[in-house]
């Protein structure tokens, strides 16, 4: 059974900062990592457009290895990015 949510979130920082931060690459990876000796990327591949994907494999020091993929639906710079 597949079905959808929304998450919304409200930031200190201003729309264009936290868009730009999701916007790159390493932005991005600062964002939501951080150093982290305890994780190892394993692989990475970042096209931030609508119809773009991001893939993101990781393992952890225990052999757990975790993956995030998704694609951009829509993305209205500063104010909203869409992915699934």
């Amino acid at each position: 059974v597949h079905d959808k949510f929304v998450i919304e979130r409200r930031f200190k920082q201003g729309p264009a900062r936290v868009f730009a931060a999701f916007a790159n690459e390493e932005g991005k990876a600062r964002w939501f990592s951080g150093p982290n000796e305890s994780w190892e990327m394993v692989d990475r591949h970042f096209d931030f457009r609508v119809g773009g994907t991001e893939h993101l494999e990781g393992k952890w020091q225990s052999g757990t290895v975790t993956r995030f993929d998704c694609s951009y639906h829509d993305i209205v710079p500063d104010r909203r990015i869409v992915y699934a």
